[in-house]
């Protein structure tokens, strides 16, 4: 990412065919694929791009994250509710306060999608949190339900270009 930016100073961050490009050549690759380790480590942008952590308290969170497994944690559990099926009683929030902080780390990582469903499927309500809380965690929705959409309308448009050009 830094040899990008350095050869592309006006950009703010990297798309994924650009990481992934630079990610095949690797002999040694990890056994998770790039699309689940990249939100552990960077930040997605409203473009749908992915840029470097900007201060040491961005980068002290992305450890913490990759520390505690708390994103894998989350991304277990969103993913039982996407697919119908019941989560593990290891993988539940404790409590509503949990659940936010997971819709506001889906948010963060650019996981709109996984932060939408903790939302509407999470099966906790959030009356018990403080107003400001409430509002938090609503605002934190509504950026995951505006910019997963955004993200499915942009894919959706490329197919669409690209079954025209056939």
């Amino acid at each position: 990412m830094h040899e990008y930016f350095r050869s592309h100073p006006g950009e703010y961050g990297v798309h994924y065919s650009n990481l992934f490009e630079e990610y095949l050549p690797i002999g040694d690759k990890p056994r998770r694929l790039l699309q689940d380790w990249l939100p552990e480590f960077f930040y997605k942008t409203e473009d749908g791009t992915w840029r470097l952590p900007s201060n040491d308290e961005e980068r002290q969170a992305k450890i913490a994250l990759r520390l505690s497994g708390e994103l894998r944690h989350i991304k277990r559990f969103a993913n039982s509710l996407s697919a119908g099926i019941p989560p593990a009683e290891r993988d539940r929030p404790s409590n509503a306060a949990t659940l936010a902080e997971w819709i506001y780390q889906c948010r963060r990582s650019g996981l709109y999608n996984l932060g939408r469903v903790l939302y509407e499927r999470g099966g906790l309500r959030f009356d018990d949190l403080k107003e400001d809380g409430q509002l938090q965690v609503e605002e934190d929705y509504q950026i995951c339900v505006k910019r997963g959409s955004a993200g499915e309308k942009k894919s959706t448009g490329k197919k669409k270009d690209q079954m025209e050009l056939f």
